[in-house]
Order: C-alpha cells, then structure tokens, then sequence
C-alpha cells in the first residue's frame, strides 16, 4: 500500500506498479489547485433543460440522435454494445 498526497504521487504510483512492462502511462485530468485539463459536463443538468428526464442517465456512456427518429435520443451502457442493447428515450 502507497500513501498519495498530490496528483503526482498518484501517477507516480501508477507507473510503479508496472515498471518492467510500462503497462500503465497515467495522464493526469487536472491538479490540486483545481485546474481542469479536459473539461467535464453535467449532462444531467444539460438533459433535464431541454428535455425529459432520462432515468439513470449516469449509467450511459453512448448517446445517438438521428434525423430518422426526431425526438428521441438512444442511450448505451458502453460504446463497444451493439444497436440493438440501446435503450431509447423521448424527449419532446
């Protein structure tokens, strides 16, 4: 077990975990001054303006809109799932 105060100690401990083969090549997001590298949405919040609610919404990793389906958007639990395990919402 590590002891990790900052970012860097944590990519640090990382990296360590797998020195022979280079397994892990940690990329930090953002620091401890909270500075944001790759910026996040609440698309909860961005959903819920414009349109119903989607049950769980946090659990879907895909979204899909189409012109063929006005009005509805398809939800994936993971980008790899096929077409037919997505989950379809309306939302006018």
């Amino acid at each position: 077990m590590s002891q990790a105060e900052t970012i860097s100690d944590i990519c640090e401990i990382a990296v360590s975990a797998c020195p022979q083969s280079n397994a892990i090549i940690p990329v930090p997001v953002g620091d401890e001054h909270g500075t944001v590298s790759v910026p996040t949405y609440d698309w909860q919040e961005k959903f819920e303006s414009n349109m119903k609610s989607i049950p769980e919404l946090k659990k879907f990793h895909q979204f899909a809109f189409s012109r063929k389906w006005p009005g509805s958007v398809f939800c994936k639990t993971r980008s790899s799932a096929p077409d037919d395990e997505a989950v379809s919402f309306s939302y006018v």
